[in-house]
């Protein structure tokens, strides 16, 4: 299962579990809170994904130690 499986599995238990709370008589205003738990996903933003740059300092602190040799190294 992918990380974004898992993302859209997690979202829909959470909207299953609200929904389980939810009792709407009036048909027009089910439909608009169907609509707004499903299509809008008003109860959770977008994911957000990042990508840690602790690899760039590292690349960085390894050229650093690297000139540092070869300037020492003269």
């Amino acid at each position: 299962m992918s990380v974004f499986d898992l993302h859209a599995q997690v979202l829909a238990d959470y909207r299953d579990l609200v929904q389980s709370f939810l009792t709407v008589a009036d048909a027009r205003a089910r439909q608009y809170v169907e609509w707004a738990l499903v299509e809008e996903a008003r109860l959770w933003p977008d994911f957000l994904l990042q990508v840690g740059s602790s690899h760039a300092r590292r690349d960085l602190l390894a050229r650093l130690l690297e000139l540092n040799l070869r300037l020492a190294g003269r």
